[in-house]
C-alpha cells in the first residue's frame, strides 16, 4: 500500500511541473500574438499536455490510466481514428476541446472586467461570452473542423464495416468464464474451490454450446505451476489438484487458455516465477503430461509484480518481496498461437492498456486478442470498467477482436470496431460465449497503426518539446531584457 502514496506523491509533483509549463506556454505564444486570443498558444497547451500524457506511459513504470483519450471508448465514430493513430488523436481532440472552453471563459471574465471599468452598467454575461467567442473565432473554426474531419472518417469506416462481405470473414466461437474469485485468500482449499467452481462453470457453457472451439480462464486462475508439480511431485494436495485439472480438460474437445504461476527451474537452487497463460488442446496431445503452449506476460507491473532496481534499492526490493510474497520475471517472447485453425496472442491483465505492445502481436500474425485479467483486487466496477475501456481501443487500433476473460469483471466480447457485443456483471460467477468475426487467412489488413505504433505520439511530443523550448528561451530573454 505504501508504494501507492509514493505513487502519487511523484504524479503531484509531475502535474505541478506541468501546470507550470503549460502557463509557460500559455505566456510566450500570447506575446508572440501580441494579445489573449491565440491560436498558437492554445494549439501549445494541448500538445504539451498530450506530450505528457505520453511520455508517463513509457519505462517502467509506464502507466495508461487517466488518457482523456479513453474517455471517448464509447463514441464510435470517434474511436475508428485508432486505426491510424492509436489513442492520441482523441487524446489531443479533448485536450483542445478544453483548453479552448477554458480560454473563452477566461477571456469573458477579462472581458467582463474591462467593461465594467469603462462603463456602467457593464455588459451581459451573456454578451461578454459572445464577445469571447468572437474574439476565438479561430481556435473554435480550428478545433471544429478537425473534429468534423474525425467523426466523418469514424462514420465512412463505420459504413464500410458494415458492407464487408462475408466470404472474406471466418468466425472463431470461444467462451470466457468469470469464476469471481477472491485474488486476496490463498491456500489449498481456496484452489481446491476456484477449480471446482471453473470446471462447473465450464461444463454449464459448454452445455450450451459444444461447438465452442476455445475456453478461456482468467490470469492466475489456477496459482499452483501446473507443469512444476506435475513434474516434481513435492505437495501431495497440489499435486492432486493440477491432475483433477488436466483430466477435465484432456477430457474436452476444444483448446484451454489458462492463466497461471509458471515456474522455471533457472538453477538447481533457484527458479523464475512468471505469469503465464497456458494453452491445452487435447488434439494435440499436451494435456498429459502438461506441455503446454506459453506465453509469459511481457509487460508487469511496477512494484506489485516486478522491480528491475534490486541492486540500487535492496531495502525497497526486499520489503516489496515481503508484501508481495513474489515478484514475477519479464517474459521476452510476443508469441502467437495457431489453436483450433484460429492464430490469436493472450495480453495479460493490464498488457491490454499498451498500445504499443498489442500491436506487436498483429505483426506476427494475431487474428484475435485473449485477454485474461484479475482486477478483483480493485473491489470497483468503475475501475473494472475503465480497464475495459482502454482494452476496446487495442481492437479498433488494429481491427482486432478481442475476447477477455477476468476474475470479477468486466469478462465481454469487442468487435474489431471497437464495439462491445457482450459483457456480463462484475462480481458475479457467470459466463460468456460468442463468435467473433474475422477475416479469411491472407486477407487482413494492416492498419496505420498497426504498421507504425505511436508515431502521432511521438510528433506531438517532438513537437510539444520544441514549443516548450521556444517558451523557455522566452521567458529567460523576457527577464534578461
Amino acid at each position: 500500500p505504501y508504494t501507492l502514496y509514493i505513487a502519487l506523491f511523484c504524479y503531484g509533483l509531475i502535474l505541478a511541473l506541468v501546470f507550470v509549463l503549460l502557463k509557460l506556454a500559455d505566456k510566450a505564444f500570447c506575446t508572440f500574438c501580441g494579445g489573449r486570443f491565440c491560436l498558437l498558444a492554445f494549439f501549445a497547451q494541448a500538445l504539451v499536455w498530450c506530450s505528457y500524457e505520453y511520455l508517463k506511459t513509457q519505462g517502467f513504470v509506464g502507466f495508461s490510466y487517466g488518457v482523456l483519450g479513453y474517455t471517448q471508448w464509447k463514441n464510435l465514430p470517434l474511436l475508428q481514428n485508432a486505426a491510424w493513430g492509436g489513442v492520441w488523436p482523441l487524446s489531443l481532440a479533448c485536450a483542445m476541446v478544453s483548453a479552448l472552453a477554458a480560454s473563452v471563459l477566461f477571456s469573458a471574465h477579462a472581458i467582463k472586467k474591462e467593461e465594467t471599468k469603462k462603463r456602467s452598467p457593464s455588459l451581459s454575461n451573456g454578451k461578454c461570452l459572445k464577445k469571447s467567442l468572437l474574439a476565438n473565432r479561430l481556435p473554435l473554426a480550428f478545433t471544429l473542423a478537425g473534429l468534423l474531419l474525425m467523426f466523418a472518417y469514424g462514420a465512412i469506416v463505420l459504413a464500410l464495416g458494415k458492407g464487408a462481405n462475408p466470404s472474406s470473414l471466418k468466425s472463431v466461437k470461444i467462451i470466457c468464464i468469470q469464476n469471481n474469485t477472491d485474488s486476496e485468500k490463498y491456500g489449498v482449499d481456496v484452489y481446491r474451490r476456484d477449480i471446482k467452481n471453473l470446471t462447473e462453470l465450464t461444463k454449464e457453457a459448454l452445455s450450451q454450446n459444444p461447438d465452442a472451439q476455445i475456453v478461456v480462464w482468467p490470469e492466475t486462475a489456477v496459482v499452483p505451476p501446473v507443469e512444476y508439480h506435475y513434474q516434481k511431485r513435492v505437495d501431495f494436495d497440489r499435486v492432486e489438484i493440477i491432475n483433477r485439472l488436466l483430466e477435465f480438460v484432456a477430457g474436452k474437445d476444444c483448446a484451454f487458455v489458462i492463466g497461471n504461476q509458471r515456474t522455471v527451474e533457472s538453477s538447481p537452487s533457484s527458479s523464475d516465477d512468471y505469469n503465464a497463460a497456458l494453452v491445452f488442446d487435447s488434439s494435440l496431445g499436451n494435456v498429459i503430461p502438461p506441455t503446454p503452449l506459453v506465453y509469459e506476460k511481457i509487460h508487469l507491473v511496477p512494484f506489485a509484480e516486478w522491480f528491475p532496481y534490486k541492486n540500487f534499492a535492496p531495502s525497497l526490493y526486499k520489503k516489496l518481496l515481503m508484501d508481495n510474497d513474489r515478484l514475477w520475471t519479464p517474459g521476452s517472447q510476443y508469441v502467437v498461437f495457431n489453436v483450433r485453425s484460429v492464430k490469436f496472442s493472450v495480453p495479460i491483465c493490464f498488457e491490454d492498456t499498451f498500445g504499443s505492445l498489442c500491436r506487436r502481436f498483429v505483426l506476427g500474425g494475431a487474428e484475435v486478442f485473449v485477454n485474461i485479467s484479475n482486477d478483483s483486487w480493485s473491489l470497483s466496477v468503475p475501475c473494472q470498467k475503465q480497464h475495459l475501456a482502454m482494452s476496446v481501443f487495442r481492437c479498433a487500433e488494429n481491427r482486432v477482436p478481442c475476447a477477455r476473460s477476468t476474475a470479477s469483471g468486466v469478462t465481454a466480447f469487442v468487435d474489431s470496431f471497437g464495439r462491445v457485443v457482450a459483457e456480463t456483471p462484475s462480481f458475479q460467477q457467470n459466463f460468456l460465449c460468442c463468435k467473433l468475426k474475422i477475416p479469411q487467412e491472407g486477407s487482413q489488413k494492416k492498419t496505420l497503426y498497426t504498421a507504425f505504433g505511436d508515431w502521432f505520439a511521438i510528433l506531438i511530443a517532438l513537437t510539444g518539446i520544441l514549443l516548450e523550448s521556444i517558451a523557455l528561451l522566452h521567458a529567460l530573454f523576457a527577464r534578461k531584457g
